[in-house]
């Protein structure tokens, strides 16, 4: 099981880069490379906590609410988002930037954060019922 739910979380880490890098480049223009990783962020757990609850973690169901399901898997990725965006923004703030450049920096930002988001919502979030 342990492999299947890496396996799932992994595609929804991919596809949350996908959507993490798409924002960015469509905010960085408007917004720059700091908030625009914020909004990017914001879009990236969105997509990834429809994945994870239909996906990976289908079968366990935790809080009685989409919201409150939602707002525990919002604070809990907070925790990979700080490795995520801190490394993100050491990088912005180290090396010149180009559009491939964001894309590289979400990539080592998000593989910074992925192991501990999927600690958290395998055994916070998405935690089987006692």
């Amino acid at each position: 099981m342990l492999k299947r739910e890496l396996a799932h979380f992994t595609l929804a880490g991919l596809v949350g880069y996908a959507a993490d890098a798409g924002v960015l480049l469509l905010a960085n223009p408007l917004i720059g490379p700091y908030f625009g990783r914020l909004a990017s962020f914001v879009a990236a757990v969105f997509v990834t906590w429809i994945i994870n609850r239909s996906l990976t973690f289908r079968n366990r169901r935790k809080y009685s609410s989409l919201y409150q399901e939602f707002a525990a898997y919002f604070i809990t990725a907070l925790a990979g988002g700080c490795a995520s965006i801190g490394l993100y923004s050491l990088l912005i703030f180290n090396f010149k930037v180009s559009n491939l450049g964001l894309m590289a920096f979400v990539a080592a930002g998000s593989l910074a954060g992925m192991a501990i988001n999927f600690l958290l919502s395998k055994h916070v979030v998405f935690k089987p019922h006692a």
